[in-house]
């Protein structure tokens, strides 16, 4: 699924399970054209994301969407320290993080991201990104039961 968002979008994509505990985003899986591009994407998310921290706070705390377009020149305020590094060195220029639902409870997150590409988000592409990611909380949703039914 995450390869088929980054080929409609031309962006950057990464799914992320909430931790059993409840206070990380665990890496699922990322997808980016660019296999150096997709290397660094997978090294970042390797970086357990804490949910009450950096772009993923707000996302996840409030239960919606949020868009952000990043002007190279100043920082991104709501980034952590491992975020911020990130964008600069990769030329991030817009994100699209989205809560992962299923039946109610938050189950992870979906983010897009431009790389180097200047143009926000469009409602339109927000709306799609939305549309994916209510299909992929319930299969989200179902992977951590599965996990909780192994030994």
């Amino acid at each position: 699924m995450a390869e088929k968002i980054a080929t409609a979008t031309a962006d950057a994509v990464t799914v992320r399970i909430l931790s059993p505990d409840g206070s990380r985003l665990l890496p699922v899986c990322a997808y980016h054209p660019d296999p150096g591009a997709a290397e660094a994407i997978g090294a970042i998310m390797r970086q357990t994301a804490e949910v009450d921290s950096g772009l993923w706070a707000e996302v996840v705390g409030h239960r919606q969407a949020r868009r952000w377009q990043i002007d190279p020149r100043t920082s991104v305020a709501d980034a952590s320290a491992d975020q911020t590094s990130f964008i600069g060195r990769y030329q991030v220029r817009a994100v699209l993080g989205l809560p992962l639902v299923d039946g109610g409870q938050l189950v992870g997150g979906l983010a897009l991201f431009r790389l180097g590409v200047a143009r926000p988000y469009t409602d339109h592409e927000q709306a799609l990104a939305e549309e994916c990611a209510l299909r992929i909380g319930p299969v989200v949703g179902m992977q951590r039961l599965i996990d909780q039914l192994e030994p």
